[in-house]
């Protein structure tokens, strides 16, 4: 049995109408480490404009940082975990889904 989570947002479109907007969790996330980076790929979403990667790291703020596919290469930060989620530009507004689970480095 396959369970999606979804975040059901509502907000309102150019007429000013509400309606429900639904991004699901990203799934399949999976991390490469080379010596002085590393690649986290990732299952893609439909219809999304692009994902928001968080960066966790021992005594330090959260990062984040955005890309457009399911795959990047970020600098490799010993210790550190990855989340991404997906986004829609909606009328000006950014709707975020839930975070993946987390990898570790």
């Amino acid at each position: 049995m396959t369970c999606i989570l979804l975040l059901l947002v509502s907000c309102k479109n150019q007429e000013d109408q509400v309606v429900a907007v639904a991004i699901e969790q990203v799934t399949g996330i999976q991390l490469t480490v080379n010596s002085s980076f590393c690649t986290i790929s990732w299952d893609a979403l439909d219809d999304v404009d692009g994902y928001e990667i968080m960066i966790s790291s021992p005594g330090e703020e959260d990062q984040f940082q955005t890309c457009l596919s399911n795959k990047t290469a970020l600098n490799y930060v010993p210790g550190a975990s990855y989340r991404v989620r997906g986004f829609k530009d909606y009328y000006g507004t950014s709707v975020y889904g839930e975070f993946s689970n987390s990898v570790s480095s």
